[in-house]
């Protein structure tokens, strides 16, 4: 079996600059907690020395001038951006962290850094925390593993770049001191250049492009699946027959096919899965889908290969994306004028459609407007389906204002988790600040 160690740090009143986002006393009580979570395989950094002992200290030493490389330090967490470059400079010292635990205990095998204030962020529990060292345990590793928000793509070090996340990551002991190295040698060299130093996880997102390091990303969010998504990373997430065409045609309603090779943006929903349940009984059976919003066309091709028997229609207000090739043919409405999706419609053949998907503007009254203008053409056991809904914790927030055309409809939320960057609730929600999974708005016709 393999041996697993979280390992954790902390310099509290060491820190050298004064901490405004949380009080020191509250993150020693979150620290506390954590160690008792699993006593015996953490190791905790804490209190054992000061800023001036961080391995990063000498680059801020030999520039009196140096300054974070975040174009705008929050205000509500510095007083000055030189603090800010303490704080990274305190941020890097885990890579040290981790190198050291490895001479600590070296009949351990793998280890896993954890932020030492990581039960604040949505979802994470002791449990979650002793799960996840449980998980750890049960599969040898080749490669670092590090869960994040964004698709592999250049660092805009002006900024946070999320395709890490940063509180929690995996790392073999084969790779302690090769991390650590890479990750040395690539502040010593941006902050002597640029007179700038870096976060801890714009260093991650560098060394992986240096591909010098074997790193298995999987995606997950500031919240609990940094954890629980770590037993479905890429390599043994199996692909629906959707997926798989969803990453052969790069549309972001995805099921996780980033992870895979496809290269879209930031962005990679989780739809797709949801979709295969609904309809890979009845593949050959579909004859009309009609989906709002062209873009690029890639869905409407996922759909064409799909649904083997079926046209596909596409409306969209955007003249430069209507187009036609094969089954597909595309014609432009405005979804928020009902009049021009009525006439896009009757140019469609005005017959029923057996699924048409609201991947439009995004915008709730255009959604609402589009369902109560396109509900009466759903084919018997045919679905009317809503993406993108913005507040995906309470999709009544659209639904409520949709009228269905008669009682053969059903209504329910399914709900699809979280995808990869912005591909979960709206951040600015107040109801769950973006902690919460996306959410189809699915209505079936008896």
């Amino acid at each position: 079996m393999i041996k697993a160690m979280a390992v954790t740090g902390f310099l509290g009143d060491k820190a050298g600059f004064p901490g405004k986002k949380m009080p020191v006393e509250q993150m020693r009580e979150l620290g506390t907690r954590l160690k008792n979570a699993i006593p015996g395989k953490i190791h905790a950094f804490d209190d054992e020395e000061a800023l001036r002992d961080c391995w990063a200290w000498p680059l801020a030493r030999e520039n009196p001038f140096l300054a974070p490389s975040c174009a705008n330090p929050p205000t509500d967490r510095f007083d000055i951006p030189r603090h800010m470059a303490y704080s990274n400079i305190l941020r890097l010292q885990r890579y040290e962290w981790m190198r050291r635990a490895g001479e600590l205990y070296p009949d351990v095998d793998v280890f896993a850094w954890i932020e030492y204030t990581v039960l604040k962020q949505p979802g994470v529990t002791e449990h979650v925390i002793q799960d996840f060292m449980a998980a750890l345990e049960e599969a040898e590793f080749d490669a670092l593993s590090a869960p994040g928000c964004w698709s592999k793509g250049p660092v805009d070090d002006s900024k946070a770049h999320w395709r890490f996340v940063g509180s929690c990551w995996v790392c073999p002991r084969q790779y302690l001191e090769k991390l650590f190295e890479a990750a040395r040698t690539v502040v010593t060299l941006r902050t002597r250049m640029t007179g700038k130093i870096s976060w801890d996880m714009n260093t991650m997102a560098y060394i992986e492009l240096l591909d010098i390091l074997p790193i298995r990303w999987y995606p997950a969010g500031h919240d609990q699946t940094q954890f629980t998504n770590y037993c479905e990373r890429g390599v043994n997430r199996t692909l629906t027959p959707l997926c798989e065409l969803a990453k052969k045609y790069q549309t972001d309603k995805g099921g996780w096919h980033v992870m895979y090779g496809g290269v879209v943006g930031t962005t990679c929903h989780n739809y797709t899965p949801a979709y295969y349940e609904l309809f890979k009984d009845r593949r050959e059976k579909v004859k009309r889908v009609l989906e709002i919003g062209v873009h690029t066309g890639s869905s409407l091709r996922m759909w064409e290969e799909f649904f083997p028997n079926a046209k596909v229609y596409g409306f969209d207000n955007n003249r430069h994306c209507i187009f036609s090739d094969g089954r597909i043919q595309c014609f432009v409405a405005d979804q928020a004028n009902p009049q021009s999706l009525l006439d896009a419609v009757s140019a469609a053949g005005a017959e029923p459609f057996d699924l048409i998907i609201d991947d439009g503007s995004h915008e709730a009254p255009h959604q609402v407007t589009s369902a109560n203008t396109l509900l009466r053409f759903v084919a018997k056991d045919g679905y009317y389906i809503i993406e993108d809904i913005k507040i995906d914790c309470k999709p009544e927030l659209v639904s409520k204002d949709i009228t269905v055309p008669s009682a053969e409809f059903e209504m329910t939320y399914l709900k699809t988790g979280r995808g990869i960057g912005v591909a979960h609730c709206d951040s600015d929600c107040s109801y769950c600040q973006g902690s919460e999974g996306e959410c189809l708005i699915v209505y079936h016709r008896r």
